[in-house]
C-alpha cells in the first residue's frame, strides 16, 4: 500500500498541476518573463515525475506479475534487479534537478571542452 499510493498519486497530481498551470496561463495572458520562470518549474516537475515513475513502475509491475501469474514466487532477477532499482531514483534525483535548470545547462556547455 505504501508504494501503490505514490505511484498513482504523483503522476496524477503532477498532471493536474500542469493542466491547471496551462489553463491559468491562457486565462490570465501571463507575460513572457513570468512564463519563462514558470516553465522552468513545469519542466522540473515533469522530469522529477518521470524519474520517479521510471524507478518505481518496474517494481510495481513485477509485483503485480508475481502475485497474479506466478502465485507469489518471485524469480531471482526480480529480487536482484527490480527491488534495488528504486534506489537509483534517489541517486539520480540531484542530477535531474540540476540539469532541468537551463542556466546551469548553458554553463556546463561553456565549461565542457569543444572538440576541434
Amino acid at each position: 500500500m505504501n508504494n501503490w499510493v505514490p505511484i498513482f498519486a504523483i503522476p496524477i497530481l503532477s498532471g493536474a498541476l500542469f493542466i491547471r498551470f496551462i489553463l491559468q496561463k491562457q486565462r490570465m495572458q501571463i507575460e513572457v518573463f513570468r512564463w519563462k520562470r514558470d516553465r522552468k518549474m513545469v519542466i522540473q516537475l515533469l522530469s522529477i515525475t518521470s524519474l520517479y515513475i521510471s524507478g518505481w513502475a518496474p517494481l510495481q509491475a513485477a509485483t503485480i506479475y508475481d502475485n497474479i501469474v506466478l502465485g507469489g514466487v518471485a524469480p531471482p532477477f526480480v529480487v536482484a534487479y527490480f527491488y534495488t532499482f528504486p534506489y537509483f531514483v534517489h541517486l539520480f534525483y540531484p542530477f535531474v534537478v540540476l540539469l532541468s535548470n537551463p542556466e546551469l545547462r548553458g554553463r556546463i556547455r561553456d565549461i565542457r571542452p569543444q572538440a576541434t
